[in-house]
């Protein structure tokens, strides 16, 4: 009877931290979807996401893949955009992302690391949905969301191949690996580092799986038809991002963890901390190696961004799967898990989220469109404050100017400047027609010339994090209507 008791207090003990990590990881994950669900307003889209919705938008599969053609993103986000049949509203257009954030821990669930504990799936499939940046992504209709759910397919394919090398299993790591550069260019760094990795680790045996390199070939043959636009966006004078600063580089470092530099710290002495606690299940050879290769593109990447333009935080998407599941291995056990993912909870500021996803929205021109709308304009002259657009195609950028009028029933004559020094002065004298307006998107530290717009304009402006927005059409039109 008291080896029985003795049995069951044991067996209890061990199942309590357990049940606490379960009831967890089920607590948190309704009140992050509840979160994301709340996050999902109709915020004005920002600029990025104009593009999204004027490619999808395209009137026939011609003029989508020239569209494509002429972006400098890969093309499977617009095709799937394009294929979604939810409508054009702010609403329909990212919803798809919250769909790819919510499949991501599924799949993680779903498709098995090798070597794994129960605990330790739940757990890394629980922290890709908590991560706080993807609140964000989740609520944005670019590709981010969808690369994070085929990021952490490739993850798990790679970590299946490891374990146990075979041309099945390189097929699909080829194959996956394929859909995140087809998703994002930047995805091609992971996966040559992963390749390194493959070939170091298994010699001979990598050498016999070569043949899946043949999944790769729609990929391959889009990359050279796509390779001379690339080439004008690669042009020093056009990239839109700077070398990393010291302080900028260890944001970057850290934000494939969680949200800021000091929340990686925590987690690094929670982490550290979880070492005193005993092993359950050591995790599998493949998630161990699958964990360092994500480690090595990092420091890979970030070393380079250091040295030139290069880099931008939202790039490293493809490497959060990797940074997550080394993080649920390094967790050990049940309590140890538990703790992590609390952090990860706690973390989570719905309200800063919120003013994230409102202060993007004004850097846009669906926000000085609804302004503007008013003075029923006929004609807009726009500039995006950046020297490097002048490569942008003036088709499409007629399109992006237009698209907010024409979706509220006002068709505008739509067109970029390419402002240099004078931009509000290159606006006004670039307005045509009897009812004109202009918007200038520009960075607070390069501010305009406002008095070169001159008396009889009447403006609006709207600030974000380092840059501004303003509106303008002459007063007598909002006088006409009442305004």
């Amino acid at each position: 009877m008291e080896a029985r008791l003795r049995v069951r207090t044991w067996s209890l003990a061990r199942l309590t931290p357990s049940v606490a990590l379960y009831a967890l990881l089920l607590a948190g994950s309704a009140f992050v979807l509840a979160v994301r669900l709340w996050l999902l307003r109709d915020f004005p889209l920002w600029l990025d996401e104009t593009w999204t919705a004027v490619i999808a938008a395209q009137p026939g599969w011609a003029a989508f893949w020239r569209e494509v053609w002429l972006d400098a993103n890969a093309p499977l986000y617009y095709l799937a955009m394009a294929l979604w049949p939810g409508g054009d509203s702010n609403l329909a257009l990212r919803l798809p992302s919250l769909i790819f954030m919510a499949a991501t821990p599924l799949l993680a669930l779903a498709w098995k690391v090798p070597g794994l504990s129960r605990q330790t799936r739940l757990t890394w499939a629980a922290l890709l949905f908590f991560w706080a940046p993807g609140l964000l992504l989740s609520a944005d209709a670019r590709a981010y969301a969808l690369l994070l759910l085929v990021s952490a397919g490739q993850t798990i394919a790679f970590a299946r191949l490891l374990d146990t090398p075979d041309l099945r299993r390189a097929a699909a790591w080829c194959a996956l690996a394929g859909l995140a550069v087809a998703t994002h260019y930047f995805a091609a760094w992971p996966a040559l580092v992963q390749g390194l990795f493959y070939i170091g680790l298994h010699r001979g045996r990598a050498v016999r799986t070569l043949p899946a390199l043949l999944v790769l070939a729609p990929l391959a043959a889009w990359g050279l038809h796509h390779l001379p636009r690339l080439l004008i966006y690669a042009r020093p004078e056009v990239a839109w991002y700077e070398p990393l600063s010291i302080a900028a580089a260890l944001r970057a470092a850290t934000s494939v963890v969680g949200p800021s530099i000091a929340f990686a710290l925590i987690l690094a002495l929670i982490l550290a901390a979880c070492r005193l606690l005993p092993r359950e299940a050591a995790a599998g050879r493949g998630a161990r190696w699958t964990a360092m290769a994500g480690a090595a593109t990092l420091a890979l990447l970030v070393a380079v961004a250091m040295a030139k333009p290069f880099l931008a935080e939202r790039y490293l998407v493809p490497l959060v799967p990797s940074a997550l599941l080394g993080v649920a291995m390094l967790a050990r056990a049940p309590l140890g898990q538990a703790l992590v993912a609390a952090w990860y909870l706690v973390a989570i500021d719905p309200a800063a989220s919120r003013s994230a996803l409102e202060t993007r929205a004004r850097f846009g021109l669906e926000t000085p469109t609804r302004y503007l709308l008013a003075a029923r304009p006929d004609s807009l002259v726009y500039s995006l404050g950046y020297a490097g657009a002048r490569v942008l195609d003036p088709g499409t950028m007629a399109q992006i100017g237009g698209y907010f009028f024409a979706r509220a029933g006002r068709p505008v004559a739509a067109r970029m400047v390419a402002t240099g020094a004078d931009p509000a002065g290159e606006l006004v004298a670039a307005a045509r027609g009897a009812r004109p307006a202009l918007i200038l998107l520009y960075r607070l530290d390069e501010p305009p010339d406002l008095r070169r717009l001159g008396r009889g304009w009447r403006c609006r402006r709207w600030t974000g994090h380092g840059s501004a927005t303003l509106a303008c059409a002459p007063r007598r039109l909002f006088e006409e209507s009442g305004r």
